[in-house]
């Protein structure tokens, strides 16, 4: 499912800075949309440096330090990833430094993307698409997850998770075991690279 439309853009930072504080500010912005993701080409910054990527607001806020995004529980550093999506129609970027750190390269923005207005997504379908990918037989019953609370299938699906993929794409995966392994299909994440830029979101009800 692509739930998000992609700009081509080239926005670098490089390094070093002299002053301390926040050395670079940029706003990401598109009308309506329901979340805004960046790419990140190459990132490098120097030790003490932080960049934060938020909502106007400061609900949804996440930072990235040293060479980038950090996965498989520490295992691996991504230099080229995509930043945690940010809900809304602004993200508001954020560079501070201390001023007095060894220079790193600074990062490099290549693309971002922009949710589609919930409203605008059926559009998007080819005629008859809604029908051809999803089908309900007899009464349809559905509930939101809420409304199952306190009964036996509501904490069974707390196993499934929400999973946004490189910044466009939606799909489900589930909890297997008691070790933290989670499976999904081959059509949502078929390499490496899918399963280190993807979100895992759970009780997303």
């Amino acid at each position: 499912v692509q739930v998000a439309d992609e700009v081509a853009e080239q926005y670098v930072v490089a390094s070093p800075f002299v002053s301390a504080g926040v050395v670079a500010e940029r706003v990401f912005t598109w009308p309506e949309a329901s979340f805004i993701t960046l790419h990140f080409s190459d990132f490098n910054l120097a030790a003490g440096d932080v960049l934060e990527i938020s909502s106007p607001d400061g609900t949804y806020s996440h930072t990235y330090t040293g060479k980038g995004k950090v996965v498989r529980r520490g295992a691996q550093v991504l230099s080229t990833f995509w930043a945690r999506r940010i809900p809304g129609d602004t993200a508001i970027l954020r560079l501070r430094s201390t001023g007095s750190t060894p220079p790193g390269y600074g990062f490099a923005i290549d693309k971002w993307t922009h949710g589609y207005p919930e409203g605008d997504l059926l559009q998007l379908l080819p005629n008859g698409a809604e029908t051809d990918i999803e089908a309900i037989c007899s009464v349809d019953d559905k509930e939101w997850a809420p409304c199952y609370t306190g009964t036996e299938m509501y904490n069974k699906a707390r196993a499934v998770a929400r999973l946004f993929i490189n910044g466009s794409g939606a799909c489900t995966g589930w909890l297997l075991g008691t070790n933290g392994h989670l499976m999904t299909n081959n059509h949502c994440i078929s390499t490496q690279s899918d399963a280190d830029n993807t979100e895992y979101e759970f009780m997303a009800e």
